[in-house]
């Protein structure tokens, strides 16, 4: 694979000199990865009428970028805002060059998104707390997003996000978004984040997040450098963390860092919800505990089962749906398989129908069960409400409704020979008639296969991409 790179802006700098110059394994390992995302997006992801992707000029794929032709939510934890940081680029006005991490649920994922300033970002970001924003499209420059990871945007077109919408786009981020390491010796580079200047690249963060299980935490205060210059106290721990091997479920130990101010939060024995980061060298870092997995509270266990049975992508399988059956299967198997978190299994087992109701019903609307189906209102959906309709957010039933009819969305290889493609299998007069009856605004039905698309792209850069089939 010999790309052709020219001149084709930051992304193409990256990969033609600055990566490289840092390791070109990476490198390499990005191309690579690329080109199997890129084969998954053009297998999957091609109703008609939406031009997803666009290859930079490339002989072969080297990388590609994605245009957001409509407004984007944007979500900063405030767990995150150890990672911001802001480099100095070039030697001019707006000379530095802000790496802001963010949430994005239009496509379920976190970026890099690349904020250029005059030096006073950090004073922005770290005097708030979580920070939800909104890049307004106009009739300009598109917000792209690069398969290096970073997220291009108007700064200039940057408004807050509606307060209403704020409570989902989290929960969206707590209970949707997962990205369990994997048992395999590949990196995943589509879930860096690279900082860099004009020249050389400063780091690269693999971010992840998983549950896991502090087993024993250290007593010893030490300091740690999770940047050059940036110390922070921390106490080490060794934890039991869930992991993915594209078909099951299982943990593995690892030594994790924990914040000081972490760990004063957690003893030993305690199962959470957590963000890890760590570098090529180093340790897994936890930044963010996003709460404990209970008896009570099993809503992260039941949300990580649903997003392993979501994630796949196959010939007929459905966008919103699940059968309710599968699911608690899929529950019981996690359970049985990870007995050092679980270790009172038979607790956790004793009623898995009622576990599985004590959790669904904190997780509305972002999963609901409906007869003997469950159905997945996906981050896609919600940032499409929370930017266009946000106070339709609490209308479940309109929710709910909106989830069945992207049911009707299927892979179907039948009216595409061997190489099969997204299409729209249903009855239009149908559709029309529950859209109408709803009393929905027409621009949902304009914004359907946008939505589709981005739901699949979601699931698809969710795997790990030598998971896919």
């Amino acid at each position: 694979m010999v790309p052709n790179y020219r001149n084709y802006g930051r992304p193409g700098l990256l990969l033609e000199k600055i990566i490289p110059e840092y390791n070109n394994k990476i490198l390499q390992g990005m191309l690579i990865e690329a080109s199997a995302l890129h084969d998954q997006v053009s297998r999957f992801a091609d109703w008609k009428g939406e031009n997803l992707f666009r290859i930079c000029g490339m002989r072969n794929i080297s990388y590609w970028y994605i245009e957001f032709t409509h407004t984007v939510p944007m979500y900063i934890p405030k767990c995150f805002k150890i990672l911001v940081r802001n480099i100095k680029y070039k030697f001019d006005i707006w000379s530095f060059l802000g790496h802001v991490p963010s949430y994005i649920p239009s496509i379920n994922h976190v970026v890099m998104r690349s904020v250029w300033n005059k030096g006073d970002l950090n004073n922005y970001i770290r005097s708030r707390e979580d920070i939800f924003e909104k890049n307004i499209f106009t009739d300009g420059e598109p917000t792209k997003y690069y398969s290096p990871n970073l997220f291009e945007r108007n700064d200039a077109n940057v408004e807050l996000l509606e307060e209403s919408a704020h409570e989902k786009i989290r929960d969206c981020f707590y209970y949707c978004y997962w990205r369990l390491p994997t048992t395999k010796n590949i990196d995943s580079h589509i879930n860096n984040l690279i900082y860099h200047n004009s020249s050389k690249v400063k780091n690269i963060i693999s971010v992840r997040k998983t549950i896991i299980k502090i087993n024993e935490i250290s007593d010893r205060i030490e300091n740690f450098e999770i940047f050059e210059g940036s110390t922070i106290k921390i106490k080490s721990a060794t934890c039991s963390v869930l992991c993915d091997d594209g078909e099951k479920i299982s943990n593995i130990k690892y030594n994790v860092i924990l914040q000081d101010s972490e760990s004063k939060c957690l003893k030993n024995g305690d199962v959470v919800n957590a963000i890890l980061v760590k570098d090529d060298s180093r340790w897994y870092v936890m930044i963010g505990n996003l709460g404990s997995i209970t008896l009570n509270d099993p809503r992260a266990l039941i949300a990580l089962t649903l997003h392993h049975l979501l994630k796949s992508v196959e010939d007929d399988s459905s966008l919103t749906k699940i059968p309710f059956k599968k699911f608690l299967l899929k529950l019981e198997d996690v359970i049985s398989s990870n007995n050092e978190i679980f270790p009172a299994s038979d607790l956790w087992k004793k009623d898995i129908p009622g576990l599985a109701q004590i959790g669904l019903e904190s997780l509305k609307p972002l999963f609901f069960k409906n007869e003997d189906n469950l159905y997945h209102i996906s981050p896609t959906l919600i940032s499409y409400f929370s930017i266009y309709c946000p106070n339709n957010l609490n209308d479940l039933k309109r929710l709910e409704d909106v989830a069945k009819l992207f049911d009707t969305f299927k892979i179907s290889s039948k009216k595409w020979g061997q190489k099969p493609r997204e299409i729209l299998n249903h009855d239009d007069k149908s559709w029309s008639q529950k859209v109408n009856h709803s009393n929905w605004n027409s621009q949902l039905l304009k914004a359907s296969p946008r939505l589709a698309n981005n739901m699949v792209f979601s699931r698809i850069i969710s795997n790990h991409y030598t998971h896919m089939k």
